[in-house]
């Protein structure tokens, strides 16, 4: 996370989270998926008839065979990650291991090092910023993308 003054700092944590519709949509046409997983409960994806799977419905138990969105919290890979104390590494290692399962895709921001460690040489990553898409500051993000 930007150091505090940033603009990125004056967001609301909903703001900071929240996925643009334009960039939900397009993760969905481009991925093909049916299901987001570790998505707010809020989140766009409902509203594209996406089975969503939020904090009460654990997204690390999913098991299915369609293909997905995973937005797996981001701290413990980022660049601040030693101040990251309430999101585990084992979520986004988790993600990884759905998306080579299923096929969908993955996303984190600029500077998580979850596609370095964990291994993306069988996928694709592409970068955007969600600027591009309505959010409300240039928010670099990476997407890991397996067929």
């Amino acid at each position: 996370m930007p150091l505090y003054g940033s603009p990125y700092s004056r967001l609301s944590h909903k703001q900071r989270e929240q996925t643009p519709e334009p960039l939900a949509r397009y993760l969905v046409t481009r991925s093909g998926a049916t299901v987001a997983l570790w998505v707010r409960r809020d989140t766009v994806y409902r509203s594209l008839g996406m089975d969503c799977w939020d904090k009460l419905r654990d997204a690390r138990l999913y098991s299915g065979n369609e293909r997905v969105i995973a937005h797996p919290p981001c701290g413990p890979w980022g660049k601040l990650a030693w101040n990251c104390k309430y999101q585990f590494k084992e979520d986004g290692i988790t993600a990884m291991r759905i998306v080579h399962r299923v096929g969908g895709v993955v996303e984190q921001p600029v500077g998580s090092s979850l596609f370095r460690e964990y291994g993306c040489e069988c996928g694709l990553v592409e970068q955007v910023d969600q600027a591009d898409f309505g959010h409300p500051i240039k928010k670099p993000t990476l997407l890991f993308w397996h067929p």
